[in-house]
């Protein structure tokens, strides 16, 4: 009794299927344009925002460093302004909006290349956006810690749990966005 042969094994079948055309996504150049000048807009608001935020922080932080009077707490917010200062500048230089070229030189690549410059930016981010914070923080906290009532182990493992949580919830939140424009760079890419 001969077994009848199985399909999915069947050579014929095989290459059948891989030799399928690929299905590509094409986009018009008005749609390549409108995508660009979205991901434009979206990135200049981020960058506004972060600049806002900076500026409080900064404003915030120097006055601490002026009127509190630990050492250490006023070390922690020189050192925090100070690393406010360094993630405005990286936001600036490699941050900044790419231009939407209005040409027909190759819009498509064009674009792709602003969306990898942002997730590369995005997915470092616990490097240049995070670790700056943590000396300032840490030397802001030992005071805090010092003059707590109680339980000292207690304290710490508070202001180390909103600390993880905090830069926890910043380093995910960026790897999320560079995890989306991996995504957009995929479709691209077809």
């Amino acid at each position: 009794m001969s077994e009848a042969p199985d399909d999915m094994t069947n050579p014929d079948f095989q290459n059948l299927w891989q030799s399928q055309p690929k299905e590509m996504t094409v986009m018009s150049l008005d749609q390549v344009h409108t995508r660009a000048r979205a991901f434009k807009s979206q990135i200049q608001w981020r960058n506004r925002l972060e600049h806002a935020a900076s500026a409080l922080v900064v404003v915030v932080f120097s006055g601490y460093a002026i009127f509190l009077d630990p050492p250490l707490m006023r070390l922690g917010s020189i050192l925090i302004v100070a690393a406010t200062l360094l993630v405005s500048l990286i936001l600036v230089v490699r941050g900044r909006a790419a231009p939407v070229s209005d040409g027909a030189e190759d819009c498509l690549d064009f674009h792709r290349r602003a969306l990898i410059r942002q997730r590369n930016l995005l997915s470092s981010a616990w490097l240049w956006y995070v670790m700056p914070f943590v000396p300032g923080f840490v030397l802001f906290m030992i005071p805090a810690i010092q003059n707590s009532a109680g339980d000292k182990g207690v304290t710490v493992w508070i202001y180390l749990g909103i600390a993880l949580v905090f830069f926890g919830g910043v380093i995910a939140v960026n790897l999320l966005g560079a995890r989306g424009l991996q995504k957009e760079i995929d479709r691209l890419e077809g």
